[in-house]
């Protein structure tokens, strides 16, 4: 007797057949499994919201409180500089002198310059030195640039563009007298 070896017998193709529902069961479970897990409640969601809503206010009153000239700031720069608040505030709560606890940040809005710079005086407070800070608009998008206990370096100024309005002066390499910004 001669065997036929083409193609498949009855067994293969039971065996193919089971081995395709399984893959779809397996694969239908994790589907299943997935869709269960991004189902969210609500009533987390909204809550979570409303935490984030009254720290954000909460944040927004203290820099009111804490920088003056807030209000005088672009609304795009906001968000920045609460951050920023934000990471000062952490840090003098966060050290284990009394004295800095509920520490205020103590921040003046010192110049803004069109929509391009801003200049920030970072006083003197229990839990931070004095210096000023600068930011520029880039691209759009605000940024930090540098800090300065002085007049900064020319090179620093002229990497950034910044003009004599404000930042009149600057040290240039190796001088030990400040020169008058060039930048228009």
């Amino acid at each position: 007797m001669k065997l036929n070896r083409k193609g498949f017998g009855g067994i293969e193709i039971i065996l193919a057949i089971a081995l395709l529902i399984g893959l779809a069961v397996v694969g239908y479970s994790v589907y299943k499994t997935n869709q269960d897990n991004k189902k969210v409640d609500t009533s987390k969601v909204s809550s979570q919201q409303s935490q984030n809503s009254s720290s954000s206010s909460a944040l927004e009153k203290q820099a009111s409180k804490d920088i003056k000239g807030y209000d005088t700031l672009p609304a795009d720069f906001k968000p920045l500089i609460l951050a920023q608040l934000q990471k000062v505030i952490d840090g003098c709560n966060s050290r284990s002198n009394a004295k800095t606890e509920g520490a205020t940040a103590g921040m003046v809005v010192d110049k803004v310059v069109g929509n391009q710079f801003i200049s920030l005086n970072e006083q003197q407070t229990d839990c931070q030195g004095g210096a000023e800070t600068y930011y520029s608009k880039v691209g759009g998008a605000w940024q930090y640039d540098f800090i300065a206990t002085q007049a900064p370096s020319c090179d620093l100024v002229n990497k950034y563009h910044y003009t004599k309005q404000i930042i009149p002066d600057c040290y240039p390499d190796g001088a030990s007298a400040a020169i008058a910004n060039t930048n228009p």
